[in-house]
């Protein structure tokens, strides 16, 4: 399972209390600050067999096998349309088949305009 923006650790201690074994997380935090503080508060025994990547994003090469679930903290609506467009298209990439991808766009509407609302029936490419 792939977090992408895990910041304080809220959501990725949920997914542990859940009974996810944090040897099957990667997490995905783009802040310098979040990851230093991140490693140091959360990533003990035994959530130190989690992975931690400092990174604007995550790409197969860096999430080596096709991941059962993505779970994106991230604040799309405080990114330019393209960059939102790259991320989801980066995180549909990395999930095996039918397998979910859950988003809080902290939005009470999708972080994809609706004139996008095709875009998902081709590859993940096809949001440019």
């Amino acid at each position: 399972m792939v977090e992408l923006g895990p910041g304080t650790g809220a959501v990725t201690a949920a997914l542990v209390a859940q009974g996810i074994e944090p040897s099957r997380l990667v997490l995905v935090e783009f802040n310098p600050t979040f990851c230093r503080c991140f490693a140091r508060a959360i990533l003990r025994p035994p959530w130190s067999r989690a992975t931690l990547m400092e990174s604007n994003g995550c790409s197969r090469a860096s999430c080596a096998s096709p991941r059962a679930a993505v779970v994106s903290g991230l604040p799309l609506f405080n990114k330019p349309l393209k960059l939102r467009l790259r991320l989801l298209a980066d995180a549909f990439t990395l999930l095996a088949p039918d397998a979910p991808l859950f988003s809080s766009p902290y939005a009470i509407v999708p972080p994809i305009p609706r004139s996008y609302s095709g875009a998902h029936a081709g590859p993940p490419n096809a949001f440019g």
